[in-house]
């Protein structure tokens, strides 16, 4: 077993080893250095091609947390199948005593391809670290903010030597304070790498991640840096706003694990379900949308509860919908036929109109309401023709086993966390212009009270009742919450909410409140003063609170 640490233990002797190697031999790290770089640089076309998404696929053998990843005898080879399955960029990681690499693997893959662009993932120190990389044939170099924050002079000094050999900076950041630290700078020519591991806790937070790029202006070319472990992952990213990802351990693992004839899909599905995002920026949406409501969090407050994104479901009656465009960010339509709330074409065509008209009326305003067809696997086909018909925006999919949210090993070959878990994925590719559906699964949290294997921070609705109006354990919340603290600020919770309730389930921070059976004095029939009541004492609160 590898030896465990934590993130900033990590870091610190990571840096301490690299600068021994750099003082006993030398810049190069005992390499010969070439006397000049024998190959064109070849610049990211994010850069100047906003619509053109960077995938870069790693060369990774070992890390610190994971230990052993995959045997890497032949970089060359596997960069090849990088890009043969499309990757337009490769990471080469050359940090030799934690990782395995070495910067003679760099110039051979950049050799091999000397038209593809390289980066050089290693935890660069030192200015004359500049040059050797770039005549070692990097054109991309990572920069880690965190190595500097208490010395950004040095990062500038590292960041201004990039630039003056035409090397783009790849700037890893992992918080808002450490954005704060770079935004100053003159970022045309540099790509900004969120990486999702926090490195305090070593944990992967990918909510928090796409939170932080909802920080960053849109223009400014970002991608996700670790934690893609599932094509899902890939789509997450894409929907979320950012122009590219980072994967290693993911890629290496399967690569490594599967069979001759399998491996050819691997990169070309993620890469695929990251494009699929890209075009369908829901939570991209969605999260701006939550920072327009919390702008304090742009100002590092602290302690702070924010003001959670509501979703008014079940929706079945048109002067209620016109009532719920006024207050709510989500709006939930019931497409399963069983339910006492399904709503049919004809209600979803009336509803379009309103909804079209109000979006007419209301052009002035950054954000309009989603909308949001709730189905199960036995109607999935009515939700992607409706998705195609333009009534609805998102969909979210019942019947997704808890296991899609648990996190597992590559070696498990466990299905149930590909792209759409046990859905039929023939059936959800079968969309005109191969515009896919963008998704978030609904799961039923009270089979995961319990656990405590390490879950996916994902877009996931977690639901008690089903809409059947059951009271919620707060309680048993909140202990949950506490053995998994990479969900705190990030549970998107449904079950038996309702005014009454409100104000003890603000203390859990949510994220997101999907409120059904709440806003009924029956079942199936909304109230439009039981809507107006839940919304008026959550204005209240937060009036209170600013």
């Amino acid at each position: 077993m590898h030896q465990q640490f934590s993130g900033i233990e990590i870091l610190d002797q990571i840096c301490q080893t690299k600068m021994k190697r750099l003082q006993t031999k030398g810049m190069s790290l005992g390499y010969t250095l070439p006397k000049k770089r024998p190959f064109p640089i070849v610049t990211p076309t994010l850069l100047h091609k906003k619509d053109s998404p960077i995938i870069i696929a790693e060369i990774k053998r070992k890390s610190p947390t994971k230990g052993y990843i995959g045997t890497i005898t032949e970089p060359t080879k596997l960069a090849k199948t990088y890009i043969e399955q499309g990757a337009n960029a490769i990471s080469v990681l050359c940090e030799e005593d934690y990782f395995q690499g070495s910067l003679q693997d760099l110039y051979a893959i950049k050799e091999a391809f000397p038209h593809t662009c390289i980066l050089r993932k290693d935890f660069i120190l030192h200015k004359d670290e500049i040059e050797v990389s770039y005549l070692f044939g990097a054109d991309m170099v990572l920069l880690i903010v965190a190595l500097f924050v208490n010395n950004m002079e040095s990062f500038c000094v590292l960041y201004n030597e990039l630039l003056s050999y035409n090397l783009t900076p790849l700037i890893e950041i992992h918080t808002l304070a450490e954005w704060d630290l770079i935004k100053q700078l003159d970022l045309k020519h540099a790509i900004i790498g969120i990486n999702a591991r926090n490195l305090k806790t070593f944990q992967i937070n990918k909510m928090d991640a796409m939170k932080l790029r909802a920080c960053i202006p849109q223009h400014i070319a970002v991608v996700f840096e670790s934690g893609i472990q599932s094509n899902y992952d890939g789509f997450m990213a894409g929907s979320s706003g950012f122009q590219g990802i980072l994967c290693g351990s993911f890629l290496v693992e399967h690569l490594d694990t599967q069979h001759e004839n399998t491996t050819q899909n691997v990169l070309y599905e993620l890469a695929k379900a990251f494009h699929i995002g890209t075009n369908k920026l829901i939570f991209a949406r969605l999260l701006q949308r939550f920072y327009t409501k919390n702008p304090h969090i742009k100002q590092h407050a602290k302690k702070h509860i924010n003001k959670p994104l509501i979703k008014v479901c079940g929706i079945n009656d048109i002067a209620f919908l016109q009532e719920s465009m006024l207050h709510a960010d989500l709006l939930g339509f019931i497409l399963t036929p069983k339910s006492v709330r399904y709503v049919d074409m004809i209600f979803m065509q009336e509803a379009t109109r309103i909804y079209n008209a109000y979006c007419m009326q209301h052009k002035h305003l950054d954000f309009m309401p989603l909308r949001i067809g709730v189905v199960t696997k036995e109607c999935i086909d009515i939700g992607i023709s409706y998705l195609e018909q333009g009534f609805i925006d998102c969909l979210q999919l019942h019947d997704i086993p808890t296991s899609f949210c648990i996190k597992h090993d590559a070696t498990s070959h466990n299905n149930t966390e590909s792209f759409y878990g046990t859905y039929p994925i023939s059936a959800l590719h079968n969309i005109s212009n191969n515009a896919l559906l963008p998704f978030y699964p609904s799961i039923d949290y009270k089979k995961l009270l319990h656990t405590n294997q390490t879950l996916q921070t994902h877009f996931a609705l977690w639901d008690s009742s089903g809409g059947k109006g059951q009271s919620i354990d707060i309680m048993a919340i909140q202990n949950f919450m506490t053995k998994h603290i990479t969900l705190q600020g990030n549970l998107w919770l449904a079950g038996g909410i309702c005014t009454k309730n409100l104000r003890e389930l603000l203390t859990l921070n949510p994220m997101l409140l999907d409120i059904c059976s709440g806003f009924e004095n029956e079942q199936g029939k909304k109230s439009i003063i039981a809507m107006q009541t839940f919304f008026s004492l959550l204005e209240s609160i937060f009036d209170k609170v600013s």
